[in-house]
């Protein structure tokens, strides 16, 4: 029930059979104690207060983007505003920019439990993360088509091709 309901509040827009893969996906990563502490954390959290006190961006120069539909997971809604936005905001906006965010001078390789970026000259290390694992599948495969069921299936993609 818990997983339906996240389901529904994350992208209420999935087809039935992306439902049910999302819905799988969710009651494997925690136990029924645990998910149902993230909940009840979730829906008591109150951060009002603390928002109203937010007067810098995160990021020097960061700038709100609000995107149109309800989906709340990456892949889903209007994604191209997202993508468009990242991209500005790193200086790759305009023909090619996803491309260019492939090139040998920008990389995010896995050793381990470790990731590094390479992105705009500057190099960091990561903790492993899913979402790592997700983008590192998605840059492998430039303007290919990735499902999002592979990617929460937590498989190496084997992308299909486009239409």
């Amino acid at each position: 029930m818990g997983a339906k309901m996240l389901t529904d509040l994350f992208d209420p827009e999935l087809d039935k059979e992306e439902r049910k893969v999302m819905s799988r996906v969710q009651q494997t990563s925690a136990t029924k104690e645990m998910a149902a502490s993230l909940m009840q954390l979730t829906f008591q959290s109150d951060v009002a207060d603390l928002a109203r006190s937010v007067t810098t961006p995160t990021f020097p120069n960061a700038t709100f983007h609000p995107l149109e539909g309800n989906a709340h997971v990456p892949w889903a809604g209007d994604v191209d505003t997202a993508v468009e936005a990242i991209l500005e905001f790193c200086g790759k906006a305009g023909s090619g920019a996803r491309a260019a965010c492939t090139t040998p001078a920008h990389a995010l390789t896995r050793s381990g439990e470790v990731w590094t970026l390479t992105f705009g000259g500057e190099t960091i290390h990561l903790k492993h993360a899913r979402g790592l694992s997700d983008l590192a599948v998605l840059l492998a495969h430039p303007d290919q088509e990735i499902p999002a069921e592979m990617l929460w299936a937590g498989a190496e993609a084997t992308p299909r091709a486009p239409g």
